[in-house]
């Protein structure tokens, strides 16, 4: 009896097991741990868990032959931020968001659009020149292969404008002013007349009322989402460009021993988060700014010659960056020649030629 049993229970087994599709009896599972310091408020790690991770997962689904299972480590959980590249060269997270800006001990040639302000208004043409120029240089695309990753996707924000508490309609009229700003783009009021302070974003909306800072250089999308145009009601209309400031990586480990149709998916969809990135910030900036605006805001927009004359008016802040990076053998000079070039073929203007030094 118990024999009968047990063949029963079998072959209903088998019987289930063939019902169903021939892809889900063959899937296997993948586990992956994505991580960053960030949280999902921001809306380009929003979007990893929002689009990237279910379209991976619908993807794959339809092929049939592998599912992951995702460990989704946001907010400084697994890593805090500025962590993000040691945890996914380690392994301790197969995938990060890596912020360039807070690892530029070990990235610093990431930070070349940083330095090379009102080179294009276009986001996807600053991260298709970056992309190119990082892919065709072994010193600069070749240290995620030192730091055991695999590069996935580039992350840009939208175009950089200033917020401040009284007009600005040129760079004379930084001076004496305190210029609120973060990382890098602290060096674009140098030798202004302006004095720059590095910001907390948490912050920034006190700070600006109670006089911390007379104005911030900020993306669009950011001020929106801080309200800044409350206590800072005068928006220069400057554009000093989109910024690339982040990328996806890979474990190359854990890239390695992905099926070759999973590694294909997963190149295919962080290219596409890519463009993603850039429609969701522009469509927040723009209604941020409008609705802004609708409050009382008053916006100052310059002219292309003003914007111009604005940046002739800057000292060349790539000259030092790009010699002491040259010093250290890090070709930052070449870098941006080649990505203001490339730029240059895509259509874009650079109103200055900051490797001219």
């Amino acid at each position: 009896m118990k024999r009968f049993v047990f063949a029963l229970t079998a072959g209903l087994a088998l019987a289930a097991a063939g019902a169903l599709p021939s892809g889900a009896a063959r899937a296997d599972t993948i586990k992956l741990t994505i991580s960053t310091g960030q949280a999902p408020v921001f809306p380009y790690i929003g979007l990893i868990r929002d689009f990237a991770i279910p379209e991976i997962d619908r993807r794959l689904a339809a092929e049939g032959k592998h599912k992951i299972e995702w460990n989704q480590a946001y907010a400084g959980t697994l890593v805090k931020v500025g962590g993000e590249l040691d945890a996914v060269s380690s392994g301790l997270a197969d995938v990060g968001v890596v912020l360039f800006t807070a690892h530029l001990s070990k990235l610093p040639l990431h930070a070349v659009t940083y330095f090379a302000p009102f080179a294009t208004t276009d986001a996807r043409q600053a991260i298709r020149a970056f992309n190119e120029t990082q892919q065709g240089m072994k010193d600069f695309g070749g240290v995620w292969a030192r730091n055991n990753q695999v590069y996935l996707g580039t992350i840009s924000v939208e175009a950089f404008n200033l917020y401040s508490k009284k007009p600005v309609r040129s760079i004379a009229d930084l001076k004496g002013l305190k210029v609120g700003a973060i990382g890098p783009n602290i060096h674009w009021f140098r030798d202004t007349g302006a004095a720059g302070v590095t910001f907390n974003l948490a912050n920034i909306y006190n700070d600006m009322q109670s006089g911390v800072f007379d104005a911030a250089v900020l993306a669009d999308s950011v001020a929106a989402a801080v309200r800044l145009g409350e206590v800072a009601p005068y928006r220069t209309q400057i554009d000093y460009g989109p910024m690339v400031f982040a990328g996806i990586t890979i474990n190359k480990q854990r890239w390695d021993r992905l099926p070759a149709d999973v590694r294909q998916v997963f190149g295919e969809v962080f290219q596409e988060y890519q463009d993603k990135v850039v429609e969701l910030l522009g469509a927040r900036a723009r209604d941020g700014v409008a609705e802004m605006i609708a409050k009382g805001m008053t916006n100052i927009a310059l002219t292309t010659a003003e914007r111009r004359a604005w940046a002739d008016a800057m000292p060349n802040i790539a000259a030092d960056w790009a010699k002491d990076l040259d010093a250290r053998h890090l070709p930052a000079r070449q870098v941006i020649q080649t990505y203001l070039g490339k730029l240059r073929a895509m259509g874009s203007d650079p109103l200055r030629d900051w490797s001219n030094f």
